[in-house]
Order: structure tokens, then sequence, then C-alpha cells
């Protein structure tokens, strides 16, 4: 089965999933969109799917966990999971199974499958573990298929992360508990990663002309970033030190480029500190109300690629 999340969909799901019912049963949470969301999933649920919907928005971690755990109820053994733009190919999941199968027989303890390819960006780690299948890391949920052993040993995914870093604690946990998280050969998955800014710490000629071209969330997105982030690497570090110090420096040089780019930069500052601070305290869930009402006042000193 498959279980795809959704929040205030716009009629490309109804598409999306008249594809994917051609491979599986599909299950849409809708993560609290409200009225406005009516027409679209009526539709949805006219070309196949079921649709549960979830009376507010409790993060993508609490979506993706009512679905599969409703896929699991129907007797499902493997569950993929997506996100509402995502659009696998045909035989996205009968291959990852089929993978996860191949390795299991190779006498691998698989946690979960990832195509080799999401986006732009080369999920697959190190040699061969089984024919078809290589070691993975820093994985995205979107994509990602789960046999059910897998889920019953480590349990669901960490609702309090609410969003972001959901898919990269759940792979450390997984590995935690020895289960391998595998990517699938040559498979791939299309997606749009945010957005392409050439970034520019200079707004004045001929100054300007220094800058460099990165990827770009929503930018309440960095509150839960860096909050997550930090909860991550306080909980693996012993673990996995090398690995989470390594993720966790790269994404403060990140936040830096970032600071020195955004505009109004107190406000960046503002959810980077917040974040950093509820991190420290282990306060965890939604964003607050009043700070994210701030970061909706936030640009960059770019333009669009």
């Amino acid at each position: 089965m498959a279980v795809v999340s959704a929040y205030h969909p716009s009629v490309e799901l109804v598409d999306a999933i008249r594809d994917m019912v051609l491979q599986c049963r599909v299950i849409v949470v809708d993560d609290g969109s409200g009225p406005d969301a009516d027409t679209v999933l009526r539709e949805v649920e006219s070309v196949g799917a079921t649709v549960l919907r979830r009376p507010e928005n409790g993060g993508i971690a609490g979506a993706l966990n009512a679905g599969i755990a409703h896929a699991y109820e129907l007797g499902a053994r493997w569950v993929a999971t997506f996100d509402q733009d995502s659009r696998p190919a045909e035989d996205h999941i009968a291959r990852s199974i089929a993978a996860g199968e191949a390795a299991t027989a190779n006498g691998v303890l698989v946690g979960a499958l990832v195509p080799e390819w999401f986006a732009e960006v080369r999920q697959a780690h190190a040699g061969m573990l089984a024919p078809g299948v290589r070691a993975a890391r820093r994985v995205i949920q979107s994509g990602m298929v789960i046999p059910r052993t897998a889920w019953d040993r480590v349990g669901t995914l960490s609702e309090d992360y609410f969003i972001d870093l959901v898919d990269t604690e759940f792979e450390l946990r997984l590995e935690a508990a020895g289960r391998r998280v595998l990517a699938v050969e040559g498979l791939s998955l299309p997606h749009a990663l945010g957005r392409s800014l050439r970034l520019s710490p200079f707004s004045k000629r001929p100054w300007n002309r220094i800058a460099f071209t990165t990827m770009v969330s929503t930018p309440f997105r960095y509150y839960y970033r860096v909050r997550n982030r930090i909860v991550l690497t306080r909980s693996y570090i012993f673990r996995f030190p090398i690995r989470v110090l390594g993720d966790a420096v790269r994404d403060a040089v990140y936040f830096a480029v970032l600071a020195i780019c955004a505009r109004p930069r107190r406000v960046f500052l503002a959810i980077v500190l917040r974040g950093g601070s509820d991190g420290l305290r282990r306060r965890l869930g939604p964003i607050p109300s009043a700070l994210k009402a701030r970061a909706a006042s936030l640009s960059w000193s770019a333009r669009f690629e």
C-alpha cells in the first residue's frame, strides 16, 4: 500500500493519485486542511483512494503515522510513503518491494528502501549490500518503502519533530536497531527541493556580483530545522558521532550563509535562536504562532534561478 500526506492539496493531487492507484491501494491523509480541501479530496476518493482526514494540522509525521497504521491494520506487509507532490514511476513500489525481498533473501535485515535518486540528490552510499541495493544515507521519506517487520521493531515516526528531519531520525533509529536503509539501484523519484536562489550578501554594485546559488525553504521551516537538528544530535551523538556532528556542522555553515542574505536579518536570527533555544530545552511540537507570523515577513537578498 501507499500513504500520501496532504495539506491544502491542489487539483494536481488527483492526477497523481489516479496514476498511483494503478500500482497499489492508496491512502491519502489530509493533515487538517479544513473545508477548502473538500472538493479535491472528494475527487481523490472518486479515483480510488481512501481518504483519512485529521481535524488539525499535526505535522507530517503524525499524518504518515495515521496512514501507515491504517495500512498495516488492513494487512499490508509493505507501505510506501509519499509527499502530495511526488510523482513515482509506475513500477516504483514493485521494484522497491522486490529489492527488499531479494536483500532479505541475501541475509540483509531490511529497515526501509528508498530510490537511488531523489530529485537530483543521490541517496545511495558506499557499496552494494545485495544485488540491486546499496546502503543509503540522509534519506528522504517521500518514496520510502517500509516493511512491517521494521515498523514493529522500531516504532512510529517522531511526531514531536512535527516536520523536518523526521526521516533522518527514523533512518538513524533503524540503523541503531541493526536494520539497514537501502537505496534501490537505478530507481529515481523526481521532486522539487524548495527554491533555487542566487544569494548575495551585498545589494549594491559592484559587490552584488559576489553571489552563490543554493536552495531555500519556506522561512518558518528553519525553526524546525535548527531545533530538530539539536535534538537529533543530542539523541544520537554517542551512537553515530562522526555522522551527526558532520551534519550539524554542515547545517551551521548553511544557516550562517542564509543569515548574511536574509532580509530583515533580525527575523531570521530570531527564528534560528528560538529554534536553538527550544532544541536545547527539548521543547517540541509546532512552531509558536507569533514566530511563524514573523517568519512570513522574511525575504532574501537574491534572485530566482
